[in-house]
């Protein structure tokens, strides 16, 4: 592969304990690391315990400095105890406000809020906006806490307001004066409840005393920026935060594409001297979003190729991706990652689709019969698969088909790797 085919995208799916992890993320973890020295990127997953392993990889490869570890507060940490690393999800200034709320909602529609009404949506974005915006103006820490503080108590919105009145003005901060004035403070009470309740679930993953105490904070110690010189951000919390772990991720997300899309706004010159970043996703289909005013996986994923950017997304299944992208755009999403490998498939919808990307081949068919004592012999041209879907079904455990975005495919058994690049020790070519 060279770069620019490796940047067309990456599907690996595969069964449970088909090897998609040991065979298929590690395998390309090690030729990154191997042949890109200078990667960068973000790492998200579902269990939470893919960052133990990326980061022995990255002590292996003498790229343990490279590492920004976002660790949250565990049970049986002292009291004394400070995180590493703090990262406020709001902190770039050169993010515009309104992208941040976009974000937001966008987290929470994808992760289980997309039935509010398009109105309360809105509303939420909006009034989010500008309450980064006045926090700003304001001097105060810009961060999603002191959104929530300033939204959900009218007593402290209106003594902000009085405040905002006081410095000299200017058009922005009339506007945020006039917003909060005309379109928040007068609702009707019932609407405005509505309002509040919907911005205040929106916000509340990110609020957790432990997960805000780091991506909540003032200052951060990095810029997420630094992944153009090819630092690797991994999250870590506990088992308890699951729901927090994938609000967490998801913006995450949304933010790597985000630095991705933006890398368009330099010259051709310096685009070509720009890091290879990866984001890697393991169970992927957690961390999908599909707004269609918005950033989302299925119309990005092809865009960032030309950044130097691209996706290694892991599921057991192309249809596990349906139920939050919708039939239409999880097929768009999984046609856009041209590059495959294909374990052995967890269900007969996942085997067809696979076989159908796989391709078909031209058969001449022969058939035989007899009439009036003669036997007649006819040839038909039809076209079957090249790997039917029954056989993709009955794949071995780490054999799988490894499909190049442009050269074919090949059947293939890929041995599970350790952090230091050899094969297990458990595993051996026989042992199936």
């Amino acid at each position: 592969w060279k770069r620019n085919q490796f940047c067309r995208g990456w599907l690996i799916t595969g069964d449970t304990g088909s090897g998609k992890t040991s065979s298929g993320i590690n395998q390309l973890a090690h030729q990154v690391f191997q042949n890109e020295p200078k990667w960068g990127g973000l790492c998200i997953d579902e269990k939470g315990v893919y960052w133990e392993t990326l980061a022995a990889m990255a002590r292996h490869y003498c790229r343990e400095h490279d590492l920004i570890h976002l660790q949250i507060r565990a049970d049986d940490t002292d009291a004394q105890w400070t995180p590493p690393h703090r990262f406020n999800l709001t902190g770039d200034r050169s993010i515009p406000f309104m992208t941040y709320a976009k974000f937001i909602v966008d987290t929470a529609s994808s992760l289980g809020q997309g039935g509010d009404k398009g109105f309360f949506k809105n509303q939420a974005q909006t009034h989010i906006a500008h309450a980064l915006e006045m926090l700003g103006e304001l001097k105060r820490p810009i961060t999603l806490l002191g959104a929530f503080e300033l939204l959900s108590d009218p007593d402290l919105l209106e003594e902000e307001m009085e405040n905002l009145e006081f410095l000299t003005e200017t058009p922005r901060r009339a506007a945020i004066h006039a917003h909060f004035a005309n379109r928040l403070l007068t609702q009707p009470d019932e609407q405005l409840g509505g309002v509040r309740e919907t911005i205040g679930n929106y916000l509340q993953n990110f609020l957790t005393t432990e997960v805000a105490e780091v991506f909540c904070t003032e200052k951060s110690t990095f810029d997420f920026g630094k992944i153009d010189q090819g630092k690797i951000i991994l999250t870590t919390m506990p088992q308890k935060f699951q729901t927090e772990r994938r609000y967490v991720n998801t913006f995450l997300k949304l933010l790597f594409y985000n630095h991705a899309l933006r890398r368009f706004d330099k010259s051709k010159g310096e685009r070509a001297q720009d890091n290879l970043i990866i984001l890697w996703a393991d169970e992927a289909q957690r961390f999908m979003t599909a707004s269609e005013d918005g950033t989302s996986d299925y119309n990005c994923v092809d865009v960032i190729r030309e950044a130097g950017a691209t996706i290694v997304a892991a599921a057991q299944s192309t249809t596990s991706l349906v139920p939050t992208l919708g039939n239409d755009k999880s097929k768009v999403l999984t046609l856009n990652l041209r590059n495959r490998i294909i374990f052995r498939a967890a269900d007969e919808a996942d085997a067809v689709q696979a076989a159908d990307f796989i391709g078909k081949k031209r058969v001449i068919k022969r058939s035989w019969g007899f009439n009036a004592g003669r036997r007649n012999v006819n040839y038909s041209e039809t076209e079957e698969h090249r790997i039917k879907p029954h056989k993709l079904r009955n794949l071995r455990d780490h054999e799988c088909v490894l499909v190049h975005c442009e050269r074919g495919f090949r059947r293939v058994t890929l041995p599970p790797l350790e952090p230091d690049g050899t094969v297990s020790c458990w595993y051996s070519r026989g042992w199936l």
